[in-house]
């Protein structure tokens, strides 16, 4: 478990969310060794995007599809 037990058991209790809603789409350092730039990219995970429509005051499913392709990032209202 992470985080708070009470919060987990009520986001996966609400959302059936099993894990953080945490996702780095893209991410770039400097490697520790060599200090070659490294850049990483990660396609957003479809269970994520599924538990980003279902939240209140979410954006519309479109723009969510939009953010997420973009790599820009969606903001969702604490819930």
């Amino acid at each position: 478990s992470y985080g708070k037990g009470r919060i987990n058991d009520s986001l996966r209790a609400s959302y059936g969310l099993p894990r953080l809603c945490l996702h780095a789409a893209r991410m770039a350092f400097a490697h520790p060794l060599t200090g070659e730039r490294l850049e990483l990219h990660e396609p957003f995970p479809t269970d994520l995007a599924a538990f980003l429509r279902t939240c209140p005051d979410a954006p519309p499913a479109d723009d969510i599809d939009r953010m997420i392709r973009s790599g820009e990032g969606v903001a969702v209202p604490a819930l």
